[in-house]
């Protein structure tokens, strides 16, 4: 293939003068943008976007509310994928919509013209209970939505627990020995972007109920799969500060860092917590 076509899938739920300014900065010839607004964002349009792009296609997938940690998060990944690979671009990039990018288009384009048919995603075996508590256990998603989030996440273990005692372990249905899982973002060409979409009913049957499982399947799929010697060791080049956040909102503190990374993406910003940051980026990359 290698056209030097690339998709960004993105999905957006806040923050809507940044999400301008994103698709801004990715508008390029080279490009196409497909977007999932959550339901409950109601901040801006499907017309006001589409005013933005002079150069890129800008497709919209139905929009349905998404949920923390549970399955919306996945299946809005399958029909943002299921949908731009019917274009047969040389790579997909998922963002979401307080990312940036922190190098210019013609950097990124080099950038994976030269690392052709690698996949760049992040990826950790796992090892922990805890990790594979999210696909061994029932995990109910009407308690994210019913619930706060501290209490919920305070009651998620012992009931895991509790299912342990049960002797339930929906992980013996799934036919792979080894798991992985590693952040939800990537970058991944063609040959590997219709192998996942092919996956969504088998994903669904395995990962569904479950909790963070967007940080799994993928993985998992990717590392029980022929195109496991294709991982690039540069992991999924995203600069994520987990240390001081949840991720961590970058400041203009932090500038030096988001310049001088060899990442190509990063999140997460915020206009309302640091606009200086955020122009200080989007003109480094236009220069």
């Amino acid at each position: 293939m290698n056209s030097n076509r690339h998709a960004y899938l993105v999905m957006a739920h806040n923050e809507p003068e940044l999400l301008t300014k994103l698709l801004q900065v990715l508008d390029d010839e080279r490009n196409d943008v497909f977007i999932h607004l959550d339901q409950k964002f109601d901040a801006i349009s499907e017309d006001d976007l589409r005013e933005l792009l002079k150069f890129s296609k800008l497709y919209f997938i139905d929009r349905k509310p998404i949920y923390w940690s549970g399955f919306t998060q996945i299946d809005c990944e399958f029909r943002l994928l299921k949908e731009a690979v019917k274009g047969g671009y040389d790579y997909y990039h998922l963002l979401s919509g307080v990312d940036l990018p922190l190098k210019s288009q013609d950097y990124i384009h080099n950038f994976f013209k030269e690392h052709f048919g690698k996949v760049f995603l992040s990826v950790t075996k796992v090892t922990t209970w805890k990790i594979a508590s999210r696909y061994k256990y029932f995990h109910f998603q009407g308690m994210n939505r019913r619930l706060p989030r501290k209490i919920s996440r305070n009651i998620r273990y012992p009931l895991s627990a509790l299912q342990a005692l049960l002797f339930i372990n929906r992980k013996r249905k799934i036919p792979f020995k080894d798991f992985y899982w590693g952040q939800a973002w990537f970058s991944i060409p063609h040959d590997f972007a219709m192998y996942v979409a092919n996956k969504h009913e088998f994903v669904r049957t395995h990962f569904n109920n479950g909790f963070f499982n967007d940080e799994v399947f993928m993985q998992t799929l990717l590392m029980n799969s022929e195109f496991r010697d294709r991982h690039s060791s540069k992991s999924y080049m995203r600069l994520i500060d987990w240390d001081r956040g949840k991720p961590y909102t970058w400041t203009i503190n932090e500038l030096d860092e988001l310049l001088e990374t060899e990442a190509l993406f990063s999140r997460k910003f915020s206009m309302n917590q640091d606009k200086q940051v955020i122009e200080a980026v989007l003109s480094h990359i236009k220069n």
